[in-house]
């Protein structure tokens, strides 16, 4: 009889552990490094190389101290000389908000309801920035003091321009045209070794038959990835990682395929924590941090999008 166990002054048992099915991966940030940025306008250099050529017209160049006129001048005047990539100091911002109430009530599972809120939003912060990193439009950020426009980093997405191909939608991308994107950017120098997708582009991938999909241990850069798939191409072996913040349906599907080399985050002011002066009796608190993405030359990576099958 159950009914002799049940009553107002018997206490119900409740686990004190909470079970959270939460998409909170950020394979992204965890594979690629970090730096400080000092202006919210954050610079760097890059420089393209020629095609490769032999050495004709540049061995009979004039030595330097005789004169240099005519063809041979512009053999001199002829410096590699870099130019400027950017991307802006993004702010991302978490804000905790405890009322008195709720603060002196007893949590199931909680014995700081502080402590766990922080947790809880430190993952939602790592999370955002992982999604700018992909899907991040720039902005230059205010033009007045008065103005309320906010800085934005550029993701892969908007900051791809050379290595690209559109699906459009329709037909499938075919392991020859994947490799042929392959090919094209290794000729140009580029050596991206780490693609990004969802699952739907994943299981593309995986029904190629020329190239082959394998699953091994990774240690490289001390790094532990469980059963990481690996796509071997007749360029380069692709580590294949899964993303929540690529598109994955069929028809729209993308995929980024990276040089974790060329890339860092950047932070102007790093991650911070701080609790806020009481207001109406509530508990406050903050988590921000501001930075962007160094992707390098864009050219490095490729994107591939609008993935139907």
């Amino acid at each position: 009889n159950q009914g002799i166990y049940t009553g107002d002054a018997i206490k119900e048992g409740v686990m004190q552990l909470i079970y959270q099915v939460s998409p909170e991966d950020t394979p992204l940030l965890n594979l690629i490094g970090s730096g400080r940025a000092t202006n919210v306008k954050h610079e760097w250099l890059t420089r393209t190389r020629g095609a490769r050529a032999g050495s004709a017209g540049v061995t009979d160049a004039v030595p330097p101290g005789d004169d240099v006129s005519g063809s041979n001048l512009a053999d001199f005047l002829n410096v590699a000389r870099p130019s400027r990539d950017v991307n802006y100091c993004e702010i991302f911002r978490q804000l905790i908000y405890i009322d008195e109430t709720t603060a002196a009530m007893n949590h199931h599972g909680i014995n700081d309801l502080m402590g766990d809120q922080i947790d809880f939003r430190a993952t939602d912060f790592a999370i955002t920035i992982e999604n700018a990193c992909f899907n991040g439009t720039q902005n230059a950020g205010p033009a007045t003091a008065s103005a309320t426009t906010a800085w934005q980093m550029g993701g892969f997405a908007s900051e791809i321009t050379t290595n690209t191909r559109d699906e459009g939608g329709a037909g499938s991308l075919t392991e020859a045209e994947f490799n042929t994107e392959l090919d094209d950017a290794w000729v140009n120098g580029a050596k991206p070794q780490d693609l990004f997708s969802g699952p739907f582009v994943r299981g593309v991938l995986n029904a190629y038959a020329g190239g082959t999909v394998t699953k091994y241990l990774e240690t490289r850069e001390k790094a532990v990835f469980n059963t990481v798939d690996v796509y071997e191409s007749s360029t380069q072996n692709l580590f294949l990682h899964l993303s929540r913040d690529i598109n994955n349906t069929a028809g729209s599907a993308d995929l980024y395929i990276i040089d974790r080399t060329f890339c860092r985050i950047m932070w102007l002011r790093e991650p911070f924590i701080e609790k806020l002066p009481r207001t109406r009796g509530a508990d406050m608190a903050r988590l921000e941090g501001q930075c962007t993405l160094e992707f390098g030359d864009e050219s490095a990576h490729i994107e591939i999008t609008d993935i139907l099958a």
